[in-house]
């Protein structure tokens, strides 16, 4: 079969507790097809699962959700809302730390928090390099949580550099510093932790 573009934004769930079974029929347990319904066509870049399910999309970033927090996800009760429009970075996975959601922007230069604010009552994806907004300009490639003994995020630059934030939600804390590695022909071409 040939491929839609409207399948770049499509997800595809299977049946509960059957991976295999995507067959939709009309029961709570049936697999679930959803396509983010937006003005234009963004593919689908990351999805990420914690007390809902988030989704990064070229264009966009989209909670997926039951109508309200007690119920359960099926195929009759699910919401898609776009919370944000910065749009996520193609091939870089968000992380999870905690209750943020950290993921690249688009254009690679920006590290944003993707958290609940009971103000708004809505998601909102913090720049986390405002301050620090140099320390990114050769476009970030890869990021990972290093847990202890420090809470870092590590990332790894296209150009072969490493550049980290500390990053303490709880304390307020959130400060960039850069890594230099070896002399002037080193270069880092791939992180874990």
């Amino acid at each position: 079969p040939t491929r839609r573009s409207s399948d770049l934004q499509t997800l595809w769930a299977s049946k509960t507790s059957d991976y295999q079974n995507h067959q939709v029929v009309d029961l709570d347990e049936s697999a679930m097809v959803l396509t983010l319904n937006t003005d234009q066509v963004n593919v689908i870049e990351w999805i990420n699962a914690g007390s809902v399910l988030a989704v990064g999309t070229a264009g966009g970033e989209f909670i997926i959700s039951a109508s309200s927090e007690v119920d359960p996800l099926v195929p009759g009760n699910v919401r898609a809302v776009r919370h944000s429009t910065y749009g996520s970075r193609e091939k870089v996975a968000p992380l999870r730390v905690d209750q943020s959601l950290l993921f690249t922007q688009r254009s690679g230069k920006k590290l944003r928090e993707m958290i609940y604010d009971d103000a708004l009552n809505s998601y909102v994806a913090h720049d986390l390099t405002v301050l620090s907004d140099h320390i990114t300009n050769a476009t970030i490639k890869r990021i990972v949580f290093q847990q202890e003994p420090n809470r870092l995020i590590w990332a790894l630059l296209a150009d072969g550099t490493l550049s980290c934030l500390t990053y303490e939600r709880a304390q307020q804390v959130s400060a960039w510093h850069r890594h230099v590695v070896g002399g002037d022909d080193s270069f880092v071409e791939s992180i874990a932790s």
